[in-house]
């Protein structure tokens, strides 16, 4: 399980979701996939650039403990009600 390389993981099609903060001005990014992976920044741009740097140390840490990276999501997008079990609608997103 050592020999995954977390930026190869990460061009698979994992659930990006950006959330605009209205009140700060900034950007939230996750990943759906991994909990408690989160990132912050003033544009949505630097939101997902600094996604990027902590999903990979994300999946390094997992890695290390000897956990299973979860598989992306499947998104049924003409079946959807839209929303999500997260309350936040869910997108599709290129970084």
């Amino acid at each position: 399980m050592k020999n995954l390389n977390p930026r190869e993981l990460l061009k698979r099609p994992y659930t990006r979701v950006l959330i605009p903060d209205e009140e700060s001005g900034t950007f939230t990014a996750q990943i759906v996939e991994f909990p408690g992976c989160i990132a912050q920044g003033a544009t949505p741009a630097e939101a997902y650039e600094r996604l990027e740097a902590v999903a990979e140390s994300w999946i390094e840490a997992a890695l290390e403990m000897q956990q299973e990276i979860p598989l992306e999501r499947e998104i049924d997008l003409e079946g959807s009600s839209g929303g999500s079990d997260y309350g936040i609608d869910e997108a599709r997103s290129e970084p």
